[in-house]
Formats: C-alpha cells, sequence, structure tokens
C-alpha cells in the first residue's frame, strides 16, 4: 500500500488521503493547496505546511492542526469547533467569519491574522496565545472563554480596553475583560479592573 507520499502530488490532496493519515506518517506539504470546503472533521493535520493554502469555509472541526504552519492561508468562514492549534502559526492568515469555538489555543500564533467576524466563544486561551497586531476589536465573539490556563491578561485585549474611553473598544474584548478581573487573573489585574470600570464591563459573564 503506498504511502501518503506515495500517493498523490501534494497541490492536489484529496481529502480522503489526508483523512487516512496515520499516526507517525509524513504528510507532502501542502503549500497552497486548494481545499477550499472540504471536510476534515477530526483530521490529523499536526505540523502540515499549509502556507497559502485555500481552507476557505473547510469543516475542522475536531481537527489536530497543531504545530500547522498556516501564514497567509484562507480559512474565512471555515469551522474549527474543538480544534486543537496548539502552537499552530496563523500569522497574515485570512480568518474572517472563522468559527473557533472551544479550541485548544495553546501557543496559537495570531499575528497580524484577520480576525473580522470570528468566533472564539468558549475557546481555551493561554498566556501563550499570541494576538499580537492582531485586529482584537474585529472578533465577534470571545465569551465564556476557559481561563485555566491564562496567568496574565492578553496585552491585545488590555490595550483594547484600556483605549475603551477614546471609544471602539468590542463587546467582546469588554466580555473578556470582565471575565479576567471577576476571575483574578494574575499580574496587571488591577490595572485590567480599572479599565473595565472605564468601558462599563459587567462582572458577570452569562
Amino acid at each position: 500500500m503506498a504511502t501518503v507520499t506515495e500517493a498523490v502530488s501534494a497541490a492536489f490532496m484529496p481529502v480522503a488521503t489526508i483523512m487516512a493519515r496515520k499516526d507517525g506518517e509524513e504528510l507532502p506539504s501542502l503549500h497552497a493547496a486548494n481545499l477550499s470546503g472540504a471536510g476534515l472533521m477530526s483530521a490529523n493535520l499536526s505540523g502540515a505546511d499549509l502556507l497559502n493554502a485555500n481552507l476557505s469555509g473547510a469543516y475542522l472541526n475536531l481537527a489536530n492542526l497543531s504545530g500547522a504552519e498556516l501564514q497567509w492561508v484562507d480559512l474565512s468562514g471555515a469551522e474549527l469547533d474543538g480544534a486543537n492549534l496548539s502552537g499552530a502559526i496563523f500569522r497574515a492568515a485570512n480568518l474572517s467569519r472563522s468559527v473557533f469555538r472551544a479550541a485548544n489555543l495553546s501557543g496559537a500564533d495570531f499575528d497580524q491574522a484577520n480576525l473580522s467576524g470570528a468566533n472564539f466563544d468558549g475557546a481555551k486561551l493561554y498566556s501563550t496565545t499570541d494576538f499580537t497586531d492582531a485586529d482584537a476589536a474585529a472578533i465577534i465573539g470571545f465569551e465564556n472563554v476557559n481561563l485555566d490556563n491564562v496567568d496574565a491578561f492578553p496585552p491585545v485585549f488590555a490595550g483594547e480596553v484600556t483605549a475603551a474611553g477614546q471609544g471602539g473598544v468590542s463587546a467582546c474584548c469588554r466580555a473578556v475583560a470582565g471575565q479576567v478581573a471577576q476571575e483574578g487573573i494574575g499580574a496587571g489585574v488591577d490595572a485590567t479592573e480599572d479599565a473595565s470600570a472605564e468601558a462599563g464591563v459587567e462582572g458577570d459573564i452569562e
């Protein structure tokens, strides 16, 4: 039986081949692959090279994308509910309208990503989750996030909430700020509480 590497060309790898990947089996590069609308629920894409790939509208619920390289990828409108995104790199990716409900964001890098309309409700946020230069104010859902592994308030949200006096802080950032202040997360909590009060944040997150 041919291995994944022998079976297909990386640029046109069929979904069935990805889904058949076994633990320890190497994936060929998926650089610039067109997987738009693909059904990849529970797929093992750990460590995959998906640079510049088109995954718009793809179904990646419960998929394992740990350590995957997703720079400049198009994941607009994709569903990643419950996905393992630990260590995944989404730098400058198009994540508009994508859904990350209950996803594991440990060490995930969203630097400069387009998060317009993205939904992170219930996601597992970590201190190592990097939203540097991402447009946090464009996220439409960030309620009831899991903060068990956060020991400091994410600076990107702190900045958004602190800027509330000048207008333009999103409801989801206020929700995160209120939740952090309520749960007393790590360093900078006092400043967060002050910023939350200035923004009119409610302490209870429904």
